[in-house]
């Protein structure tokens, strides 16, 4: 992540945890719609939605993050992201809105774990909280999303 200005991000929640996405990579938050949930998909994988024609992957973020005993409920909120040339959704409890926070607020992963996956950064707030900002690209390869299309397409010619 850019170290030399301002940094915007998008918060969410998800099951009582605080999470980031950078603002370039969110599209849009959505009201719950419904998913068509696919058999043969990743056990990160909720389903596919159907926005205006697009298919778009749905990604069980709770799982992802190992949060157990989330529940999707008619005040949740899927919010759209981008992951390169792709589009992902995400099931979330609620979108806490927009912040811009100074450049010593980021640390970067590696210093804390060097293993750790799917995260871009990390987010000291003033308050001493601990934010993760998520890789979208690293949650779900590309070829995934290919299967999920074509899995959703042989469901509606079916």
């Amino acid at each position: 992540m850019e170290k030399n200005s301002d940094l915007q991000f998008i918060f969410f929640k998800v099951k009582d945890r605080t999470f980031a996405l950078p603002l370039e990579d969110v599209e849009k938050v959505l009201p719950l719609i419904e998913i068509t949930f696919l058999e043969k998909s990743s056990k990160n994988v909720l389903g596919v939605i159907n926005l205006k024609g697009e298919v778009i992957p749905v990604l069980d973020f709770a799982n992802i993050f190992k949060l157990k005993d989330f529940q999707i409920t008619l005040n949740s909120r899927i919010l759209i992201a981008k992951a390169g040339r792709y589009k992902l959704g995400f099931v979330v409890d609620e979108v806490e809105g927009y912040r811009e926070l100074p450049p010593d607020s980021l640390i970067e992963p590696k210093e804390v774990w060097p293993e750790l996956k799917d995260v871009k950064g990390i987010i000291r707030l003033k308050d001493g909280n601990i934010i993760l900002i998520n890789d979208i690209e690293g949650m779900l390869s590309l070829k995934d999303v290919s299967k999920l299309k074509r899995e959703y397409s042989n469901l509606k010619t079916d």
